[in-house]
Formats: structure tokens, sequence, C-alpha cells
């Protein structure tokens, strides 16, 4: 449940629903491979090792609440989607996910990554948080 209005509230789904309908977006699932869209990549990592890039930027730089990740090793034009949001473009997600939580009062827990195929790893994380609008919603955890 979040608070969305200062007292009431109100369940995940709606209070995300909310939330995007004010212009911020969500990323779960990243469907991009390693970076061969500027002299600036990272070129020729195996998915291994594009998994620990990924699973440190989680556990250290809690990007899903920084924006704070490694953008080497994704395509400018990567797809980040979940049940909610739809969006693609590396800096564009990177700036909606700066803007959405406090990372003083917000967290990431990774719970799970693998190689499912040599062209996609899964992550399940759980998140929970406060988001920065003036009523200051709590976003109880989710995975």
């Amino acid at each position: 449940m979040a608070d969305m209005n200062g007292g009431g509230k109100v369940g995940r789904r709606a209070a995300l629903q909310r939330i995007a309908l004010a212009g911020t977006f969500f990323g779960a699932t990243e469907i991009c491979g390693a970076g061969l869209a500027s002299q600036t990549k990272y070129t020729n990592l195996s998915i291994e090792e594009i998994k620990s890039i990924i699973e440190n930027d989680i556990n250290k730089g809690q990007y899903y609440v920084t924006g704070n990740m490694t953008k080497e090793i994704y395509e400018n034009n990567c797809r980040f989607r979940d049940p909610t949001t739809d969006l693609t473009g590396l800096d564009k997600y990177i700036s909606a996910v700066k803007f959405l939580f406090d990372p003083n009062s917000s967290k990431q827990e990774l719970l799970s990554i693998a190689v499912i195929d040599p062209h996609t790893i899964e992550a399940k994380w759980r998140l929970e948080g406060y988001l920065k609008f003036p009523w200051n919603p709590h976003i109880e955890p989710y995975e």
C-alpha cells in the first residue's frame, strides 16, 4: 500500500499508475545486449561478465533508487519494461529513476540473478522506499 494523499492508503498498482500518469517511469526488465552503439561502450564482454556488472550495480550501486548504473554495458536505445511501463532509451531511463525514489530512504535488494541464455540475464529484486513527491508517498516492499 502507498500513502498517495498524505493520509489515505491506496494499493501498489494504483500508486504506480498515478506515478506513471505524473510522468515517472519504472523499469524492471532490461531487454538489450552489451552496448555496441558508441566508442565508450564495453564490447566483447561475456554474458557472465555482464551479469557480474549488473549484480554489482544492484547490490552496491542500488541503481534502481539512485540511477547509478554502468551505462557502458547497455545500448543507448535499450528497452526497460515492467507490467506498468515500457520505456526505451538509456538516458531517459536513468533520468526517470533518479527523479523517482529518494535514495536516502529507499532500497533495492537483489533476490536472484541468472543467465537464461546467451543473450538474456534475468534479475529479480525487492524494492521499497519513499518517492520524491511533495507528499512523500511510501511504496511498500514489492518484487
